[in-house]
């Protein structure tokens, strides 16, 4: 575990924060034209809601092994009183009076006629930055008060909106996905994954797939109601690892001063974003070729 005060191991936060399916790099696989052609619409809900959730939730498992790597005596109290009880429930309290709020703004402004379609770009930006950066002001993890928020927007403003909401949502994260990926790229640390020969590699795609694979099919029999098998296979490939875990470790090193955590995630990301973008193709189309074939036992059943 290390010791306090000098180098600490990048393997207790790494696995916490690699864990969580990003919901950025998801909305490529679960939105779009062949996404709504060969996934079925429960799939692709699941998914991004969930995507959506442990997204912000993992800012607690996150948080524990670096409290405990640097705060050892302290390290439980903190857990409860600032990150779990302030950080993380005062942020779902905040999200759901703001997402209300807000959405009472917009069906208001639309009522007396103050906004039309094409100003709905114009608010939602705003109303996902105004979260984020009250959220980082009030000292709560603002992450998960944009995604609580938008939730609650989202179940105020009228269906025929919430549809558009979510169009433009797709839009705005496929237009920051580039950037974000771009800007990665260049901070790369190639050197230092080189560095680091065989085993951390293989160890990492092995987590990154391993997680999700297991965790699924052990629940398999409390989800036989919702997804069948090869809906299940589907889902537990992929958990992509992205935006929210670079977040996470950038955090992580600035609370443990450990460079490690960064190349480890970094590397696990780039191996993350190759491995299930080239497969959301082939499996998304076995999945619709199976389609005869559910509906067929649905039916028989």
């Amino acid at each position: 575990m290390g010791v306090v005060g000098g180098p600490v191991s990048p393997g207790p936060p790494t696995g916490a924060i690699i864990t969580p399916t990003d919901p950025v790099v998801t909305t490529p696989i679960v939105t779009g034209s062949l996404a709504e052609e060969r996934i079925p619409e429960r799939v692709r809900h699941n998914l991004s809601a969930e995507s959506g959730l442990n997204d912000g939730l993992g800012y607690l498992f996150v948080m524990l092994p670096v409290l405990l790597l640097t705060k050892p005596g302290q390290a439980w109290h903190e857990m409860l009183v600032k990150v779990l009880l302030w950080e993380v429930l005062g942020a779902m309290l905040f999200g759901v009076i703001a997402g209300f709020a807000l959405a009472k703004l917009f069906v208001w402004s639309k009522n007396v006629g103050l906004m039309e379609e094409s100003s709905y770009l114009g608010f939602f930006v705003p109303f996902g930055l105004l979260i984020l950066g009250a959220g980082k002001l009030l000292g709560t993890d603002a992450i998960l008060a944009v995604i609580v928020g938008a939730a609650v927007f989202g179940q105020v403003i009228p269906e025929r909106d919430e549809e558009q909401e979510d169009k433009i949502d797709d839009a705005v994260a496929r237009f920051f996905l580039l950037p974000v990926f771009i800007l990665l790229g260049l901070a790369l640390p190639i050197g230092e994954w080189a560095a680091l020969g065989w085993i951390p590699p293989v160890a990492l795609v092995a987590a990154v797939l391993l997680r999700r694979i297991i965790t699924l099919w052990a629940l398999r029999p409390l989800i036989t109601s919702l997804h069948d098998v090869p809906e299940t296979t589907f889902l537990s490939w992929f958990g992509p690892v992205g935006i929210s875990a670079l977040f996470y470790a950038t955090l992580a090193e600035r609370h443990t001063g450990n460079h490690e955590i960064f190349i480890y995630v970094t590397l696990a990301i780039t191996l993350s974003v190759l491995i299930h973008g080239l497969s959301t193709a082939p499996l998304s189309a076995w999945l619709k070729r199976r389609e005869p074939e559910r509906k067929q036992k649905h039916e028989t059943g």
